[in-house]
């Protein structure tokens, strides 16, 4: 089980207006932190790379798909472009949950990461 002290949450979750979101999600009896999602936005790209960290014990349970439907709901309102995101070759479950929400590879392997996008543009526009 991964633990986060409340300093570094509060890091986590700390945005600046127009460039970040990020969601939490965590145990209603307890206040245990069981996921955190988060995409950053660079001043440059209206794309923002996402980052997901879900709790060992919490994974298959539908933390990390409920997060990043949010995420991706939040993304399209703040009016990023697209939601960009590196993933371990050996990471499968992560490839699945992105491919599942519509993300696509859009690279393959350079030996470290596979580069998967996902657009929040309208293509019908």
């Amino acid at each position: 089980t991964v633990t986060h002290p409340h300093k570094e949450v509060l890091r986590l979750v700390e945005l600046q207006p127009q460039l970040s979101t990020a969601f939490v999600a965590r145990l209603a009896d307890t206040d245990e932190l069981v996921g955190i999602v988060r995409a950053d936005a660079t001043p440059r790209s209206a794309a923002a790379e996402l980052g997901i960290s879900i709790a060992d014990a919490w994974q298959n349970r539908g933390v990390g798909s409920a997060l990043l439907a949010r995420l991706i709901e939040a993304g399209r309102a703040s009016g990023f472009s697209s939601l960009v995101a590196e993933v371990l070759p050996a990471n499968t479950r992560m490839q699945r949950l992105l491919r599942r929400h519509g993300f696509v590879c859009t690279a393959e392997p350079d030996g470290n990461a596979l580069d998967f996008r996902l657009s929040l543009r309208d293509e019908a526009a």
